[in-house]
């Protein structure tokens, strides 16, 4: 991830402050009818699209196997 930094000179004392850019994530997780976990899986990109992607992918090969899959996807900064 890329960091820009900002620093302020203020009399003897250094502020500096970061931001970052956001990554889009998704954790999906598959199982069968009894419960059984399959696979577990985490991704993030700074392209929201490709983690689009990504769940959309896991959640065909799962059913293709016979699996149900679950994906929680969230922001990190």
């Amino acid at each position: 991830m890329k960091y820009v930094l900002f620093a302020l000179l203020s009399g003897s004392a250094l502020v500096i402050s970061s931001c970052e850019k956001k990554s889009y994530c998704a954790s999906c997780l598959s199982e069968n009818s009894e419960g059984i976990t399959q696979d577990f899986e985490q991704s993030c990109s700074e392209d929201q699209s490709y983690t689009d992607g990504f769940v959309a992918g896991f959640k065909e090969s799962s059913e293709d196997q016979g699996f149900t899959a679950v994906c929680s996807k969230y922001i990190t900064k």
